[in-house]
């Protein structure tokens, strides 16, 4: 059985840089669908779904 040698710091840091640019980039997409959502006339907006990304984006923190 080898064992592997643990990540360095800079490792580390690297993968948490990349994990923070892909939940802005997920955060970003999030409130771009919501803006796109709301401006739909309201017999083609899935009101469930516009909703669920409101009560996602509240709790994250992104709106008031």
């Amino acid at each position: 059985m080898s064992i592997k040698p643990l990540p360095s710091p800079k490792d580390y840091a690297r993968a948490l840089r990349r994990a923070k640019r892909t939940l802005r980039t997920a955060s970003e997409l999030l409130a771009q669908a919501e803006r796109f959502l709301h401006d739909l006339p309201d017999s083609q907006c899935p009101t469930e779904l516009l909703e669920h990304i409101r009560r996602f984006n509240h709790a994250q923190g992104d709106t008031p």
